[in-house]
């Protein structure tokens, strides 16, 4: 699980800006889950709302470069920086006059496999500056290792494994973590993983591998998975009775040159995913069955937001059934409020979560904070993104920091600009436009 997310010096976010999963206190009919050497517990869910521009996908953006980094900096970032290309592909504020000179940090505090970890570090556009992984074995949080600079490197007594070798191998502009765990180091692995394997991340640009994901469960030989996927797909009511992959000759040689497109973009790109929608789409086919029989259609002729649907079911299904952290941008594009509501309130539902799974997702839908909505969010997950105009740096900020009962209508207070986090709108636009229109019908006007 996810329990704090820290970050300073990303795109928007130039001060550090944190967003936590802890609960302020326990609520009945809630997900909630147990914290290790902490009495509140941890959230299953957390909203980040706001207008346009104003940071809110920025903050999962930062959380998925984190997670590249960690899983591609020793195996994908270059060895020597050339022809003036940072040798940390990173994304500092750049609405200043020192942008490069900088640095970036980030951090999370999270759970896997029963132990509470803290990991961070700092980096600027040539090497890492700063990284290390602590341990909650107590209140107190004793450090496994710490590394200051390229390569001073400090270890603690709780520190298992090799050395040497995970050291030697590290470059300047790569982490120690994805370095160790490039060479199976059995204890930095474990931590690894949890980036590797829990933390997941649906945007736009991950389409294709959410759907990939999709049909591993749909298809599994496992029934248990297929059921899984299918109660939401039927659920959903967009009269799509089954998915299948068509096969012919070319698409194992096409599935290959796609996955090597996929290597040589992640190797320049810092961004979690790429769209190869053209690339998969039409091996897909969705069944629809009506009074005259069942019909295939191929994904490129459904409607968009069937197409979200199927490809958001993926991430979905696994994060509920074996537990871990997803987390979805824009989570209201291109679906139905009633289907935004649905997959909230998978998590919400102690019953549908059973397994530690967490929801981190960012949104323009304001019937979301409505008094009575049927997801039930509650106060302590619902946070702001607000962006400073004249600087251009963005504020996070959770509705806890405002005075208010539960049960008040947030969405009546929220565009009543009690909480902020609204677009300013400048009315005089309307009657400036309409001057310039006639004068292009009437010609230029006369003062």
């Amino acid at each position: 699980m996810l329990l704090e997310f820290k970050v300073r010096n990303f795109a928007s976010l130039r001060d550090e800006q944190s967003l936590t999963f802890f609960a302020d206190r326990h609520r009945e009919g809630r997900s909630e889950f147990a914290v290790p050497e902490q009495k509140k517990p941890a959230l299953a869910v957390a909203g980040v709302f706001g207008a346009n521009a104003a940071g809110k996908s920025n903050v999962i953006r930062a959380l998925a470069w984190m997670r590249n980094a960690v899983l591609y900096s020793f195996s994908h970032w270059p060895p020597v920086p050339s022809d003036g290309r940072p040798g940390v592909p990173r994304d500092p504020f750049l609405f200043r006059q020192d942008a490069r000179d900088d640095s970036t940090e980030c951090s999370v505090e999270f759970i896997f496999k029963g132990r509470r970890y803290f990991y961070g570090f700092e980096c600027d556009d040539e090497r890492i500056l700063y990284e290390a992984l602590y341990e909650y074995a107590s209140a107190k949080p004793r450090f496994i290792f710490r590394r200051e600079g390229a390569d001073d490197f400090h270890f603690g007594r709780s520190f298992e494994g090799p050395r040497k070798t995970s050291t030697q191998m590290v470059r300047p502009n790569s982490l120690f973590l994805s370095a160790a765990a490039a060479q199976n180091h059995p204890m930095l692995r474990e931590v690894y993983s949890w980036f590797a394997t829990t933390l997941q991340v649906a945007t736009d640009n991950n389409y294709a591998e959410r759907l990939d994901t999709t049909l591993q469960w749909y298809l599994d030989s496992d029934e248990r998975h297929r059921r899984f996927v299918d109660i939401l797909l039927r659920a959903a009511d967009l009269n799509i009775s089954g998915i299948e992959r068509e096969e012919d000759a070319d698409d194992a040689v096409w599935a290959e040159a796609v996955q090597r497109l996929r290597k040589a973009f992640e190797s320049i790109n810092t961004e979690e995913g790429f769209v190869f929608r053209e690339a998969l789409a039409p091996s897909i086919s969705a069944w629809h069955e009506t009074d005259d029989g069942a019909f295939k259609l191929q994904l490129g002729q459904e409607s968009s937001g069937s197409v979200t649907w199927i490809s958001m079911l993926g991430p979905l299904v696994h994060t509920l059934a074996s537990g871990g952290v997803l987390c979805a941008d824009e989570l209201d594009a291109r679906l139905h409020p009633i289907m935004v509501e649905l997959v909230i309130r998978l998590f919400q539902d102690p019953r549908v979560n059973s397994q530690g799974a967490q929801l981190l997702f960012n949104s323009h839908a304001h019937y979301l904070l409505g008094r009575y909505p049927e997801h039930g969010l509650h106060r302590d997950q619902i946070w702001f993104a607000e962006k400073d105009h004249r600087s251009g740096a963005s504020t996070l900020y959770p509705l806890t920091d405002f005075e208010g009962r539960n049960d008040q209508n947030v969405e009546l207070r929220y565009f009543g600009g009690r909480f902020g986090g609204l677009p300013f709108i400048d009315e005089s636009a309307v009657e400036r436009l309409s001057r310039e229109i006639q004068r292009g019908v009437h010609g230029p006007a006369t003062d």
